[in-house]
């Protein structure tokens, strides 16, 4: 355990910019990642989705919506694999469709997938609706609703959603004094989680998709 703990920290020094949520029964993909062969990576996610896996869809479509432009990549087939896993009702596989109908444009498809993947308890996508709640208001009714999203996800292993509800006190997205919550608890907070992106960067308790921003997973291919 505490081998594969300090063998997936690599990835950090072999190009991924940021943590990428690889399902537990693609220890092979793991470990490719974690030398830094993004290529063998690919192939064997490809190789799995092909023969039916859904992890391995979902896990290879993210990557290439964050990378477009992966050399001798089939991403009208990838996108068909992954969209196939998630109308299979499979969680990772529908946030990864809302990551791209979002991306797209395409808000109320986005909204659609990203609630079917909080019902069926996604982590990140249940705090992603959090998110989204204090983006769209911020009044006192969203604000305890996105307090519940946030509970639920952490109560279900997902760390950034202590960081996802510190910002929002910090920025006064709550009400009753939760400002001073947030600046006090935040860095406290960022400090304790930091260590655990790094040792575990394929964990779901530290994935999230960077919505509206367009940053890429590895810095070099």
């Amino acid at each position: 355990m505490l081998d594969n703990l300090f063998l997936y920290s690599r990835a950090w020094r072999h190009g991924l910019i940021h943590p990428l949520y690889v399902p537990s029964e693609l220890r092979q993909v793991r470990a490719f990642l974690s030398q830094g062969d993004l290529s063998a990576a690919i192939n064997e996610l490809l190789t799995r989705a092909r023969l039916g896996s859904n992890s391995a869809a979902a896990t290879l479509d993210y990557i290439c919506l964050r990378q477009p432009s992966l050399p001798l990549v089939e991403y009208e087939l990838t996108e068909k694999l992954c969209r196939a896993a998630a109308n299979r009702s499979y969680p990772y596989a529908q946030y990864v469709v809302a990551c791209r109908e979002y991306q797209q444009g395409n808000y109320k498809s986005y909204a659609r997938w990203l609630h079917r993947a909080a019902r069926r308890n996604f982590p990140p996508a249940i705090s992603d609706l959090g998110r989204a709640v204090l983006e769209a208001s911020s009044n006192r009714a969203h604000g305890f609703l996105a307090k519940r999203c946030f509970r639920r996800a952490l109560m279900r292993g997902h760390l950034l959603s202590v960081l996802y509800f510190l910002r929002a006190c910090k920025e006064g997205k709550f009400s009753g004094g939760t400002s001073i919550l947030g600046h006090l608890a935040f860095p406290l907070a960022l400090l304790c989680i930091t260590p655990i992106c790094r040792l575990r960067p394929f964990s779901a308790g530290v994935f999230s998709h960077p919505f509206g921003l367009q940053r890429p997973l590895f810095a070099s291919l």
